[in-house]
């Protein structure tokens, strides 16, 4: 019987063994697929990194182009601002050129009604002492009245700036039975 029992023990522990052996070599192959899971999961979390990294880069780009933009902005606003400081001064200007264009009309034709009750013959020459303010200025202005008449006036010399020459167009019909002053 002991021999029988050896038998029995010594192929149950055959048995055991090669279950062990089994055992071993499933937790082998169990511990080698793991292996290569954690390494397929280190890669992963390698390409995620390589990604992080890629996505921090970018939106430094992001970053520097914003800030490029918004100083072009503001240089497009600037000089929006100046272009409408200018247009404003413009605006002025014209306002006042149109209110001193009214007054020199006015004013002419105040000199049209005043001197028109003396003829004044082609190339005459006549002392005021308002001409020498105007020929100081002006070496020939011309002045178009509303009725389609030209009056020139002309500084004669720098000797004699008080000296102002009216050229005024020929003479009318009409006119020219008025005797010269």
């Amino acid at each position: 019987m002991v021999a029988g029992e050896v038998r029995t023990l010594a192929q149950d522990s055959a048995e055991s063994a090669k279950d062990i052996k089994k055992l071993v070599e499933d937790s082998v192959i169990k511990v080698s697929q793991g292996q290569l899971v954690i390494s397929q999961v280190s890669d992963s979390f390698d390409e995620i990194n390589r990604s992080v990294v890629q996505v921090h880069d970018l939106v430094e780009q992001i970053e520097a182009a914003t800030g490029q933009q918004k100083q072009m902005v503001d240089q497009i606003n600037a000089a929006v601002q100046s272009l409408e400081e200018l247009n404003q001064q413009n605006v002025a200007l014209v306002e006042e050129s149109s209110a001193s264009s009214y007054s020199l009309s006015e004013q002419t034709l105040n000199l049209k009604q005043q001197i028109s009750f003396f003829k004044v013959a082609n190339k005459q020459t006549i002392e005021t002492p308002v001409a020498s303010k105007i020929a100081k200025r002006i070496d020939t202005t011309v002045i178009n009245l509303e009725d389609g008449e030209q009056v020139r006036l002309q500084s004669t010399a720098e000797a004699a700036p008080e000296l102002v020459t009216f050229d005024s167009l020929p003479a009318t019909q009409e006119e020219e039975e008025w005797d010269d002053f």
